[in-house]
């Protein structure tokens, strides 16, 4: 359940919380006067976007952990808290940044969550569509989407300083970590972990729920209008079909490429700074929204109009 908000995109957590916290949602007395409108909804909808990919890090941190270490620190009669603070935090720490660093990428470079909630409230995904979309301003379109560079590169240098100290502490000999079969900590454990799949879950229940109705929530009847894409506006099925096409091409096409420039960078022997350079210029898109990178494809495949005597000629 931790891992089902991969399977849908940034608008669905946005379009849930209006559902439950709008104007018009369920439980909109817990946020009065809109309050779920602005910051505070696009914290909410980028926890649930991102929670996923921040998990599946620290798992992985989590799972390094040395059992000598925790028997050590038991034989010498150190508490649970103990263990907890200088065992496990400085043993994930470099999990705990990469994660950061990993959601802070994604939350800056989001438009979804913003979009469908953020209100007034303005970020440079927004803007950069604005400049776009809504004013046809490309150029400043292209220096949002170069301010947006500024903070993957400084990501980048981050993650590239704990991926090295990261390969000392598993070069290691660490045993694999059996944990304690305490029935407090388990229950404690099943609670927490249940209160988030909850909440992870009615998200999702609410996007799916709301699709199989008329119109929330004045009528709540049962239909399968909204599924009628013939009757949508940008191609129907057409566009449906057009993206499963394109998302096929693009996944056979793009592994393949991508493989070869991973194993390129990171086998070669006679790679030595290129494939870093590489390896970096490969992570860049991650750090950009996809108009921008629609906005570069533009400008790098479009030839400039060439202006002679007041005609202008293409």
């Amino acid at each position: 359940m931790a891992l089902l908000p991969l399977l849908a995109p940034s608008l669905l957590p946005g379009i849930s919380l209006v559902y439950l916290f709008g104007n018009q949602g369920l439980l909109k007395s817990w946020f009065p006067d809109g309050g779920i409108y602005g910051f505070l909804g696009i914290v909410l909808g980028e926890a649930f976007y991102t929670f996923p990919h921040a998990l599946m890090i620290l798992l992985t941190a989590l799972a390094v952990g040395d059992a000598r270490l925790y028997e050590a620190a038991r034989t010498m009669g150190a508490s649970r808290l103990r263990q907890f603070l200088t065992i496990t935090l400085p043993g994930t720490r470099y999990g705990l940044v990469s994660a950061a660093l990993v959601v802070f990428t994604l939350v800056i470079t989001d438009f979804g969550v913003a979009k469908v909630i953020g209100g007034q409230y303005q970020v440079l995904a927004i803007e950069a569509y604005k400049q776009v979309i809504g004013q046809q301003n490309f150029p400043r379109g292209a220096v949002i989407g170069l301010m947006l560079l500024l903070p993957a590169l400084l990501s980048f240098a981050i993650d590239r300083w704990l991926q090295r100290h990261q390969r000392g502490q598993l070069s290691t000999r660490a045993q694999p970590l059996t944990p304690l079969h305490h029935i407090g900590i388990r229950l404690l454990a099943v609670v927490f972990c249940a209160t988030v799949a909850l909440a992870l879950l009615a998200l999702l229940g609410t996007a799916i729920a709301a699709a199989f109705m008329q119109l929330w929530p004045y009528q709540l009847g049962f239909t399968l209008q909204h599924f009628d894409f013939d009757m949508v506006d940008g191609g129907g099925w057409l566009a449906f079909g057009n993206s499963l096409k394109m998302a096929l091409w693009t996944s056979l096409a793009g592994t393949v490429l991508v493989f070869l420039g991973a194993w390129c960078s990171t086998r070669l022997t006679s790679a030595g700074l290129t494939g870093q350079l590489l390896h970096a210029i490969a992570m860049l898109p991650m750090a950009v929204p996809g108009l921008v990178l629609g906005l570069g494809y533009i400008f790098f495949s479009t030839t400039p109009p060439i202006r002679y005597m007041g005609y202008t000629a293409r």
